[in-house]
């Protein structure tokens, strides 16, 4: 088990399956390029534009930041689950050159599904694909599955079929993973996350693998090397896949599992920043079962360490705020390739680590929230075209007299026009203009 300081014993280390940097860099992306709500609470008829690379989200407490990049993030990965209690209409598009996924996600009030006492809901989706010289579109309202490739049209009823048709899920849940993803020539992120303003995401990090939910790897008897294991949303850790030696294990139980910080995926920038000569994770001792059908890995412990140049090795209980949001951070870039949504990233970070965050995202499409004009100033902004499209103003305006709503909004081509000459001659910071004008 994971204890407050590393065994003193060997560790096993496992060897991982990551793929060098170069070869991620060089898959195409798809980027977001729009984004329209037709209804989500109060609301409606909210339309903006995305840059293929950073996104800023600005606005006062209270006027939906957070909530777009929730909406974000469902898009993003295709995972509308915990939506499913809630009446929404969002739309949206990826691009990719010529080619796009268009798509059109609704969770639509249904009396006949009410139970218990609780409101019934039933989804409805449409997507329209151009991928190369195919064209297709499917729709689906839960009911009946019709799916149209090149003019010819099919047909299908039943529960799950929407499922079935884009990714793999289960079929009694309508809204698991409802994105195509595996038609997409990108790399998107399943189930991408939301990192958050504090500490959730590192305490989820930690939560995942504990002893009532551990990580668990089977492998049967007829099959020498196949294993199978819970997928942990830790992915940098909990994916089997990158925990492909796992016979190791087998052969010295006794060992302690640690995973370094190459494994992990964080960076030398990372460790540098921290002052570390390494960070790794304690996933303790394995409990290992075996019967003459099968044979099970289990490992309930995770703690992180962090040695230090003069010999120091800290436990994560032992790290500051900040040097916790960015080991967090880091293991999140290294499990979402594509994609970031991040709110309140500066938190607790010196300027010298916004910067090497903003560095580290890489080409990565990056949505970020920040309250700190720091970040602002850090964007690098290359024309008035990008700024326009890179900013987006969460406000609250009437909507009717006596009534405010949120709204949503890109800079206009003469508010990024003026931003953009003013930011060029040098005189003030990108914040500071954008608080002359009220923009923020």
């Amino acid at each position: 088990m994971a204890t407050d300081n590393p065994s003193s014993i060997e560790p096993l280390s496992l060897t991982a399956g990551v793929k060098p940097s170069e070869e991620i860099r060089s898959r195409p992306k798809a980027h977001l390029a729009w984004l329209h709500i037709h209804s989500l609470d109060d609301l409606r008829d909210q339309r903006v534009r995305f840059d293929p690379s950073i996104n800023v989200v600005l606005g006062k407490n209270g006027v939906g930041k957070t909530t777009l990049l929730n909406v974000l993030a469902a898009a993003l990965g295709g995972d509308f689950r915990s939506w499913s209690t809630r009446s929404f209409d969002v739309e949206y598009r990826f691009e990719l050159g010529e080619w796009f996924w268009h798509y059109r996600v609704k969770n639509v009030r249904d009396p006949s599904r009410d139970h218990d006492g609780r409101a019934g809901y039933r989804p409805e989706v449409t997507l329209r694909v151009r991928f190369e010289e195919i064209a297709f579109e499917i729709e689906s309202d839960d009911r009946e599955l019709r799916r149209t490739i090149n003019r010819s049209t099919e047909r299908f009823e039943g529960v799950g079929l929407l499922t079935a048709f884009l990714v793999a899920g289960r079929a009694s849940d309508p809204w698991s993973n409802t994105t195509m993803v595996a038609m997409a020539p990108c790399s998107f992120d399943p189930v991408l996350s939301r990192f958050d303003e504090g500490l959730d995401t590192f305490r989820a990090v930690l939560a995942q693998v504990a002893d009532d939910r551990p990580m668990a790897f089977t492998k049967q008897a007829s099959e020498r090397h196949v294993w199978r294991g819970s997928r942990s949303a830790l992915g940098v850790i909990g994916r089997p896949s990158r925990l492909v030696d796992l016979d190791a294990i087998l052969e010295d139980p006794t060992r302690p599992v640690r995973l370094s910080s190459e494994q992990l995926g964080i960076s030398q920038a990372f460790l540098d920043a921290l002052g570390a000569t390494e960070l790794f994770a304690d996933l303790g001792l394995p409990e290992i079962r075996s019967t003459d059908e099968e044979t099970s890995i289990s490992l309930s412990q995770l703690a992180f360490f962090m040695k230090r140049a003069n010999g120091d090795v800290l436990r994560h209980t032992s790290w500051s705020w900040g040097q916790q949001r960015l080991v967090a951070f880091a293991l999140y870039l290294a499990e979402h390739r594509s994609y970031v949504v991040a709110d309140e990233l500066v938190n607790g970070m010196h300027h010298e680590w916004i910067e090497l965050c903003l560095r580290e995202v890489g080409d990565r499409q990056c949505f970020i929230t920040s309250q700190n004009p720091i970040l602002v100033d850090f964007v690098s902004l290359t024309s008035a075209q990008q700024i326009e499209r890179a900013f987006v103003l969460c406000e609250v305006r009437e909507s009717k007299p006596g009534r405010t709503a949120r709204t949503w909004r890109n800079m206009t081509e003469r508010e990024a026009q003026t931003l953009f000459d003013a930011r060029s001659v040098g005189l003030q910071s990108t914040s500071e203009i954008m608080r002359f004008h009220g923009w923020w």
